[in-house]
């Protein structure tokens, strides 16, 4: 960002998609998570308090989320395992649920040409 801003100051037109004011500032989603999880930590100090005192041999997870936050019996989240591969392959099933673009046709393209010869 730094060079970013160097540039911008000599001049150079520099365009993210975003203010310039916003260049620093976190991504909307982290903000988000950032205040979901101090809100969580406010609501559950004393549990925490009492694992990290107590009971800090057991699991973070497993004393405080499974025990203390999630529903009884749907902690099955806490071991599931994301791999980039399976984000690959949301992404490629979301993007083959959107209507196919139209090609253009260029202009010496054999799809063209065939055309032309059968009129």
């Amino acid at each position: 960002m730094q060079t970013l801003r160097g540039l911008t100051a000599k001049g150079v037109k520099v365009d993210l998609g975003i203010p310039n004011e916003m260049w620093d500032s976190p991504h909307a989603e982290v903000t988000n998570i950032k205040k979901q999880c101090e809100l969580m930590r406010e609501e559950y100090e004393d549990d925490i308090e009492e694992w990290y005192f107590h009971r800090d041999s057991e699991p973070l997870s497993a004393f405080l989320c499974s025990e203390r936050v999630l529903p009884l019996g749907e902690d099955g989240c806490l071991s599931e395992v994301f791999s980039v591969s399976d984000a690959e392959k949301d992404e490629s099933q979301d993007s083959a649920k959107l209507p196919k673009k139209k090609q253009k046709k260029k202009k010496g393209d054999a799809r063209n040409e065939s055309s032309k010869q059968e009129l």
